[in-house]
């Protein structure tokens, strides 16, 4: 990746820069219309991939806060470079994988191994909780079906969608707390039938 100058290209080493993108949304606006703006957008903004992004941070002086990264605070990152072998030179290599926190407030990751994409989160934990990353997760992907089938479809009913879409997974993991819960109170009822528990309330 990176590897746009002669001098570089046989280089071993991390060359991956961060390319800050803006998009302005109208909600009037069709998914095929967003989507050609996106595109010509980040072709723009491509022409000068190489510009390392400590100088435009240097030379736009962001107001600077600890809370979040100056410029940018959500990363998209499409990893599409294709598998190389597993083995050379009588070497024997295997991916590890690496656990860690963000630096960003939220960080989608896009892996397509054999051509079928695959989604990884990565988020501020003084920010999000994993039930939200989840939930987060499931919208994308309705979303990105919604949007895929009816490329015609203006923002704002997708919006709809999303926000129906919402509320029902949430109502959703609210039964199914609940439902838990309460088979958490049966049991505890038949380990001590001395301490008799109200099903109902929830009160012993």
């Amino acid at each position: 990746a990176n590897r746009t100058q002669l001098a570089t290209e046989k280089l071993i080493g991390f060359f991956v820069n961060l390319l800050p993108i803006r998009t302005r949304l109208n909600e009037d606006q069709k998914f095929s219309e967003l989507l050609r703006l996106v595109r010509e957008i980040s072709l723009a903004a491509f022409e000068h991939q190489d510009a390392p992004f400590e100088e435009l941070v240097k030379e736009l002086q962001p107001e600077r806060s600890l809370t979040h990264h100056p410029l940018v605070q959500i990363l998209f990152v499409m990893q599409n470079t294709p598998e190389g072998p597993h083995e050379f030179g009588g070497l024997k290599r295997s991916p590890l994988g690496v656990s860690s926190t963000s630096r960003f407030d939220l960080v989608l990751f896009i892996n397509h191994p054999h051509l079928k994409p695959v989604t990884t989160w990565m988020y501020n934990p003084n920010l999000f909780e994993p039930a939200r990353i989840r939930l987060m997760s499931d919208l994308y992907e309705l979303l990105l079906c919604a949007a895929a089938s009816d490329p015609e479809v203006a923002l704002s009913r997708l919006y709809e969608s999303v926000d129906a879409a919402e509320r029902r997974l949430q109502e959703a993991e609210r039964k199914a707390f609940q439902e838990s819960s309460l088979h958490k109170l049966k049991r505890a009822r038949q380990r001590s039938p001395l301490a008799p528990v109200d099903g109902e309330s929830g009160q012993a």
